[in-house]
């Protein structure tokens, strides 16, 4: 299990011990890097869950540290290591149903987005969401 995924998720409070976790996620990264060619593009989409958005208001102050979680990532990501910067795409889109009521996985429409932030930075075309059909 992802040390990020497991630190969101229980809300811990960031303090230099439990950013060091958060550091690790990068480095494997890169040793990932180390093993390819150099002709291979590498990226990192680390998935936030729906507890990084959402949360009582007794405990929105929780929200901050999910910030802080994902900010700590993309600042210790290797060079060679493309972030795909799933968690502040997913902000402009939380008056849309990306994450079900009841759960903290995200659904099909946030990997949409997920997916066509990945194929934008690497320079691949998508379909536009109008061109799917919506299926119930």
């Amino acid at each position: 299990r992802d040390q990020a995924g497991r630190l969101l998720e229980v809300g811990q409070v960031l303090g230099d011990d439990q950013e060091q976790p958060l550091r690790q996620v990068a480095r494997r990264e890169a040793r990932a890097g180390d093993a390819l060619d150099d002709d291979v593009r590498l990226y990192s989409l680390v998935v936030p869950h729906a507890s990084s958005y959402y949360a009582p208001s007794n405990y929105s102050y929780l929200l901050d540290y999910a910030e802080r979680s994902f900010d700590v990532i993309a600042d210790n990501m290797p060079a060679g290591v493309e972030y795909v910067d799933v968690y502040n795409l997913f902000k402009s889109h939380l008056d849309e149903p990306i994450y079900p009521r009841t759960e903290h996985h995200w659904n099909a429409l946030a990997a949409y987005y997920a997916v066509g932030e990945l194929c934008r930075l690497a320079g691949v075309s998508y379909p536009e969401l109008s061109a799917f059909r919506e299926e119930v």
